[in-house]
């Protein structure tokens, strides 16, 4: 099961399977919208879109160190995307994985897609405990629920 991660390394296909069924923990704002798990495009498959009003939401998954070729996957994602839906006023992209050098975050500026980039078990928890009250997800660290305040958690 991919709640608790028993082993230090978690797989991409874990992390995907975490974060499609609970996108909320990659922005708030995603709880209860359209999410497509690996979406075909032209240059490949995104690995998770979100589909918000006015808003189109690329998020590529990495459990490796970031690097520039996965930063230009996601950029061809995000260009098919512009292709596809001319008429949606945002595309942006997510990058999700391990801390990548500083070159990386500097190489975002020049591009014209909004790119953020969240480190695994720094900005973006892996491991996480379900809420007994409204069954979602929350930091393993938590005492209590950070949506309805319930304290307690399913096992």
């Amino acid at each position: 099961m991919f709640f608790i991660e028993k082993e230090p390394k978690i797989t991409e296909k874990e992390i995907q399977n975490l974060y499609q069924t609970h996108p909320y923990l990659i922005e708030k704002k995603f709880l209860n919208q359209e999410v497509v798990p690996q979406y075909s495009l032209p240059s490949g498959f995104a690995d998770i879109v979100v589909f918000l009003e006015n808003e189109i939401v690329v998020i590529e998954l990495k459990v490796e160190i970031l690097e520039n070729r996965h930063l230009l996957q996601l950029y061809g994602y995000l260009e098919d995307m512009e292709k596809k839906f001319k008429n949606i006023k945002r595309i942006r992209g997510i990058l999700i994985g391990k801390e990548p050098d500083k070159e990386l975050y500097l190489m975002i500026k020049n591009f014209s897609f909004e790119i953020k980039i969240l480190v695994l078990n720094k900005e973006i928890i892996t491991k996480v405990k379900i809420c007994n009250s409204c069954r979602l997800a929350n930091d393993l660290k938590n005492d209590y629920c950070i949506y309805c305040c319930n304290k307690s958690f399913l096992l």
